[in-house]
């Protein structure tokens, strides 16, 4: 009816229900082959959009748009009210690779930044485990030193750290099974017999 918001702007609306930010790229209307800012009715006069009893209330939605723009809500793309009308076959595959372009950079930057992340994740690690080794280090040289002053006040002033004493060797008395016994030597059991 009358002063209805246009489908554009309620797509708008719906989309800004999804969406933190929205793009909104006027491009032209009703396949006419000029681009334009849509609520920019000076291109159209002669379009019922735009006429004495037009059907939508763009100047409306201009103030509207203008107003979420100002809020960082939307961004308005598309050509320049300065600029000259220009065919749309011109200006659609430049506004597509401007926007690769854009989509590229972004991707790039979070990349980045999430490499870094990385990178300062892994040298974090790297000095928690250099510092976790050097402590362990320092405790088992305290411990060392702690039961080395022990068996000092035990009257073992030679005693030195287990870590630092020369590894003894166990004297084993061997004994060789071929030669008898004394008493086998002697001719006897243990009973005193022959």
């Amino acid at each position: 009816g009358k002063g209805s918001p246009s489908s554009g702007f309620v797509g708008l609306l719906l989309l800004l229900q999804l969406c933190n930010k929205v793009d909104i790229f006027g491009v032209g209307m009703l396949g006419r082959t000029t681009s334009w800012h849509y609520w920019e009715g000076r291109n159209f006069v002669a379009s019922r959009e735009f006429g004495l009893d037009p059907h939508h209330s763009f100047d409306l939605e201009r103030e509207a748009l203008q107003m979420l723009e100002e809020r960082g809500v939307v961004r308005l793309r598309g050509p320049s009210p300065e600029e000259e009308p220009e065919n749309l076959g011109e200006y659609i595959p430049r506004l597509i690779e401007q926007i690769k372009k854009e989509y590229k950079a972004k991707l790039d930057a979070e990349r980045e930044v999430r490499e870094a992340a990385e990178r300062e994740l892994k040298e974090k690690r790297r000095e928690e485990k250099r510092l976790r080794e050097e402590q362990e280090a320092q405790e088992a040289q305290a411990r060392g030193g702690e039961l080395h002053a022990l068996m000092t006040q035990m009257g073992q002033s030679n005693a030195t750290p287990f870590d630092e004493q020369e590894p003894q060797q166990l004297l084993i008395d061997q004994t060789d099974d071929d030669e008898p016994d004394d008493e086998e030597e002697q001719g006897g059991d243990e009973w005193g017999g022959p």
